[in-house]
């Protein structure tokens, strides 16, 4: 009876261990569950309620998951051709007097405009800009100025670069107007800060972006031409003979200013001489001449020794 006792004892003791251990599977068990359950929840409000510096990060990473249309050689066959045309013509004329102006007006008409000129007794040279449109028309004139020595035009296609550049700028707007849409959303200073940041920089970047656009767009609207006048040897001596009606000039000048010069010496001496001269005199007359002061005191100083 006394062992049945102990084996009864001893068999509730054992399912009451059994029954714990249970119990703290089954705790242990509905924990996990519950973690496991709540982490895709979290990242899941995570990710919905994603904050402006990881997003920003991601797209710094990632480039905003925006990606630049690229221009295949496919597609540029589709677009307008975008050329810069830039040309060179050497000219040998025996006048440069009135070259200047006959280039200008000409250029006018063909609605371009001078950027630079510079001229010297021998040479001269003219930086023109004219249209895209009229470029190839006004090429076709150039000999109306002179003798063309050489003529050089270059072409450059850069298709390409204008729409690449193009897109990017669209590109950058973008992520510009996201990250001032995250700017109002930010919900502390550090994220504030993080992205005044980042949108300054992406303004610059912008700007600079745009000024290049600028200026691609204006060398492909306006063609250059550079034009280069030269007077040979043999005409810069003819010219520099001095002719007779010139040298009777320049001689009948110095003759008359030297009969200028002299009449101005001959009043200087009037105006200023005379009086010098009629004082000069008065001075010896009392000192040395008939009244002679001087002269006379000296004689008394004798007299007394």
């Amino acid at each position: 009876m006394k062992k049945l006792s102990i084996i009864f004892v001893f068999c509730l003791l054992l399912v009451f261990i059994f029954f714990n251990c249970k119990k703290e599977s089954s705790y242990e068990y509905s924990s996990d569950t519950k973690k496991e359950s709540y982490s895709p929840e979290m990242s899941t409000s995570y990710d919905k309620k994603k904050s402006s510096k990881d997003e920003l990060s991601d797209e710094e990473s990632s480039g905003s998951n925006i990606k630049p249309t690229d221009t295949s050689k496919q597609d540029v066959d589709k677009l307008e051709r975008k050329r810069i045309k830039t040309g060179t013509v050497n000219y040998e004329i025996n006048d440069l007097t009135n070259i200047e102006k006959a280039v200008e007006k000409k250029v006018k008409q063909f609605g371009g405009y001078v950027a630079n000129a510079n001229f010297s007794l021998s040479n001269g040279t003219m930086q023109i800009k004219i249209p895209a449109n009229t470029f190839d028309d006004f090429v076709s004139i150039v000999g109306d100025f002179g003798k063309v020595t050489s003529k050089t035009i270059n072409v450059e296609d850069v298709t390409l670069t204008f729409y690449d550049q193009e897109n990017r700028i669209k590109t950058k707007k973008i992520l510009l107007d996201r990250l001032q849409t995250y700017l109002s959303q930010a919900r502390n200073v550090e994220e504030l800060i993080k992205l005044e940041t980042e949108i300054n920089n992406v303004t610059e970047q912008l700007e600079s972006m745009e000024g290049n656009f600028k200026n691609l767009s204006y060398l492909i609207g306006y063609s250059t031409l550079t034009l280069n006048f030269y007077v040979p040897s043999t005409t810069q001596f003819i010219r520099s003979l001095p002719s007779l009606k010139r040298g009777f000039n320049e001689l009948l000048y110095n003759f008359i200013d030297f009969i200028y010069g002299l009449l101005f010496v001959i009043l200087y001496i009037v105006v200023f001489g005379i009086p010098i001269l009629l004082l000069i005199g008065l001075i010896y007359l009392l000192t040395f001449g008939k009244i002679g002061l001087l002269k006379k005191f000296f004689k008394f100083l004798s007299a007394r020794k």
